[in-house]
């Protein structure tokens, strides 16, 4: 299936390829004089056409670098407090902030310094700033 449809992309680009090619010949050597009015449009129509077959792309990759910035946003944001009932900070840094080498930081704002955690504990989330490495520092 993903071969098909690869064909189809690539023959998709060249018929773009040539629509572009064709429109900049408009103002070329066997068509109008360059530099004339008419090889300006050619030139701004094959600008139109190229932003438009870019612009979809541009768009989702914004919303998905927008998505990216909220979640760093969170992560970074002011210190918040969640309920755990057992495991271990390593896990508990990996699903907070992306890496289990943060749990320093979690340790650290909760005056802990075994990383095991027993029963149910509210724990202090602070800002992810990892700098340790993954080591405690008394």
């Amino acid at each position: 299936m993903l071969g098909p449809l690869a064909d189809v992309r690539a023959r998709a680009g060249v018929l773009l390829a040539a629509a572009s090619n064709a429109i900049q010949n408009v103002g070329t050597l066997g068509g109008v004089l360059p530099g004339s009015p008419v090889a300006a449009m050619a030139g701004n129509l094959t600008a139109q056409i190229n932003a438009v077959t870019q612009s979809p792309a541009l768009f989702d990759l914004d919303r998905a670098l927008g998505r990216v910035q909220a979640n760093i946003g969170q992560i970074n944001s002011d210190a918040r407090n969640v309920a755990v009932a057992g495991g271990d900070l390593f896990t508990l840094a990996a699903a907070q902030y992306g890496d289990p080498m943060g749990w320093t930081a979690i340790a650290q704002a909760n005056g802990l310094t075994d990383p095991k955690v027993s029963g149910l504990v509210q724990l202090t989330i602070p800002p992810y700033n990892n700098q340790t490495g993954g080591v405690l520092h008394g």
